[in-house]
């Protein structure tokens, strides 16, 4: 699998941060696996770049019950939590 976006959308919040509009220590990055980089043994890119392999919608389902999990954590603990930050462990 590849990661490009992840490492663009990485850059961008970074600059964000730089120019004191996002807070990079509040970034969650969440990842599904959704299909592959490279064919398996006799298919071609091209038929793998352009077929369903069938990955995706569960790779949308898994992200939202990970990430439904994980806000409403943050929502619940927002007051007692996460308002103010966790401090960095060294």
């Amino acid at each position: 699998m590849t990661a490009e976006e992840d490492n663009a959308t990485l850059e961008a919040l970074l600059r964000a941060t730089l120019a004191g509009l996002v807070d990079f220590s509040r970034i969650i990055v969440m990842r599904s696996g959704s299909d592959f980089d490279r064919p398996p043994p006799g298919m071609s890119a091209y038929d793998n770049l352009f077929s369903d392999a069938g990955g995706f919608e569960p790779s949308l389902i898994n992200l939202y019950n990970v990430g439904s999990l994980i806000a409403q954590g943050i929502v619940d603990g927002w007051d007692t939590t996460f308002e103010a930050g966790i401090p960095r462990k060294s």
